[in-house]
């Protein structure tokens, strides 16, 4: 399975739980049979007309789907924002790793 076929899957998933859909939530509501939304979330081929049909399901524009707003474009506030909804996801050894990192820019 290719790495771009797994990263829109693993968007799609972010996207469907960051909005408490579950996959047969969003299949209603994209039109899709459940086992078209789980097989693309696992990073299987997908057709363009299905990936858009996610996004636009999703409630997200293209550029938010592919992240193209880059660092540069968003407020400090943004950025501290998404630090604080990752850091909870975070194992205990990237937790610990993270802790390093700030505290050596602490210093």
């Amino acid at each position: 399975m290719s790495k771009i076929k797994k990263m829109f899957g693993n968007r799609i998933k972010e996207l469907r739980v960051d909005k408490n859909l579950t996959q047969e939530t969003l299949a209603e509501i994209a039109g899709l049979d459940q086992r078209t939304i789980s097989h693309s979330e696992n990073g299987h081929s997908m057709s363009m007309k299905t990936l858009q049909l996610l996004i636009d399901s999703l409630g997200v524009s293209e550029e938010e789907f592919f992240q193209l707003k880059t660092i540069l474009d968003k407020s400090d506030d943004e950025i501290k924002a998404e630090l604080f909804s990752i850091i909870p996801n975070l194992s205990s050894s990237d937790l610990r790793r993270l802790y390093k990192i700030v505290k050596a820019l602490d210093d």
